[in-house]
């Protein structure tokens, strides 16, 4: 009887422990699927969002692109339609004082022509997306403006060791804010001196415009026209802070941009 038992518990046994072991692999098999299920949706996830990152950079190139394609038409539009104003003005004119001063106005509309036509091309030239090309932009170019003015500049800026890229879109904007403050300086402040000082710190590039003016009413200001507004959108589309101050000491403009690695190079 016990050699029976022990015979059926060993078929039972033999019978069982087969469709255990199945069961086990196919739990096993189930719990990878799912994992490599899991990874793909994973991977799948993180490829859509680059996708869709490289989808609006390519947008805002493209927007960007539009814009200085605009300001290149308006601009050479209305310069040339002013030009050809003033020429048949001056055809017509028998008056030889009146010819001198439609030939300036001429040579003055040519002058701000070429220094329009020479920015955008500068903005719009990849090959230039460096943080030491914008630099080297920004003196020049503010030496050049504050001169006639007798302002003075007081420019500090670092000797670049490594090269920091900068894409095409922040450099343009971080140009063009400089231009307007440069532009308020002149027509509001009643400034002597304008100092500009840029630094690198960790990630990070800050500039740093200020001068000895009048300063302003900030509330009064914004709605005067005077480039506040687009000042800060300008900063807000490139992610930079902004910080804004003024007494009748002068005007500063701190703005902090983190340098990270910039994939609309193309613009």
């Amino acid at each position: 009887m016990e050699n029976r038992e022990l015979i059926l518990y060993i078929v039972i046994i033999s019978f069982i422990m087969p469709l255990v072991l199945s069961g086990i692999l196919v739990w096993f098999f189930m719990i990878a699927q799912k994992r490599r299920h899991h990874a793909e949706l994973l991977q799948r996830e993180i490829q859509i969002q680059q996708q869709k990152m490289m989808i609006e950079r390519i947008q805002l190139i493209e927007q960007e692109r539009a814009r200085i394609a605009s300001d290149m038409h308006d601009d050479l539009g209305s310069g040339l339609t002013n030009i050809r104003y003033l020429s048949d003005r001056a055809i017509e004119s028998d008056d030889p004082l009146e010819d001198k001063i439609y030939l300036k106005r001429i040579g003055d509309y040519s002058s701000q022509l070429v220094r329009n036509m020479s920015e955008l091309i500068w903005a719009m030239n990849s090959n230039l997306d460096s943080l030491a090309n914008l630099c080297a932009y920004v003196r020049r170019y503010a030496y050049e403006y504050l001169d006639p003015f007798k302002l003075k500049l007081v420019f500090e800026c670092p000797d670049f060791q490594n090269e920091v890229h900068l894409s095409t879109i922040k450099r343009r904007n971080l140009f063009l804010v400089v231009k307007e403050f440069l532009h308020n300086v002149v027509k509001h402040a009643h400034a002597s001196e304008v100092m500009m000082k840029i630094e690198c710190i960790d990630h990070s590039f800050r500039l740093t415009l200020s001068d000895n003016g009048r300063g302003f009413n900030e509330v009064q200001a914004s709605g005067s026209g005077n480039g506040l507004n687009n000042i800060r959108k300008r900063l807000e589309q490139i992610g930079a802070q902004c910080n804004l101050s003024s007494s009748d000491q002068g005007t500063q403009l701190s703005i902090l941009l983190l340098l990270v690695e910039d994939q609309d190079s193309g613009a």
